[in-house]
């Protein structure tokens, strides 16, 4: 018996919770047993987070989980900024469709705790907005340094015309060093 099954309904109610893929009825009746469950967004959480591959979990089957994806991964030239931004606006978004934290932490593949912090107060989407005009606000800066740089400017010349302190500088000139060596 694993953890899944210690309260929850699919626990006693006689029903095949690892239906075939194609057998639509027995998909179903699995999911109607999830919807009574006092732990279905625990459970769907769950799932997603360990990649559960078969079965009806928190009355998700094996073909929406798959759609979810809950480990999509940021990409490293993406400053941390941005990816926080990013994840507030779908923290925003997936709130908006009543999603529970935990479903949403599992989709996001974050902790759940941030997902509480970005939601606290309902505030999510205000903070979401000013995160993203924020994360604009950097990739417009990033996006000048960028032609200065090509253009030649020196550090100290672009810290005074931008305001930006010299890690911001010095990591948009690694970051072109490193894409003009890939391209040669």
């Amino acid at each position: 018996m694993t953890s899944r099954h210690l309260g929850p309904a699919c626990a006693t109610a006689g029903v095949d919770m690892y239906p075939d893929p194609d057998d639509k009825p027995a998909i179903a009746a699995a999911v109607a047993v999830c919807d009574r469950c006092p732990i279905k967004e625990q459970c769907a959480g769950r799932a997603l987070a360990n990649r559960e591959e078969f079965g009806v979990w928190g009355g998700l089957t094996e073909a929406r989980r798959r759609e979810m994806n809950p480990h999509k991964k940021v990409p490293a030239h993406v400053p941390v900024r941005q990816a926080a931004a990013a994840r507030r606006c779908e923290v925003a978004k997936l709130a908006a469709q009543n999603l529970a934290p935990a479903v949403i932490a599992a989709r996001l593949g974050v902790p759940a705790n941030r997902v509480r912090r970005d939601l606290l107060d309902g505030g999510a989407s205000e903070r979401a907005e000013r995160a993203a005009a924020r994360a604009e606000q950097l990739a417009a800066r990033d996006a000048r340094i960028d032609a200065m740089l090509a253009a030649g400017a020196t550090a100290y010349r672009i810290r005074l015309e931008l305001r930006v302190g010299a890690r911001a500088i010095s990591r948009r000139a690694d970051l072109q060093n490193a894409t003009t060596k890939e391209a040669a």
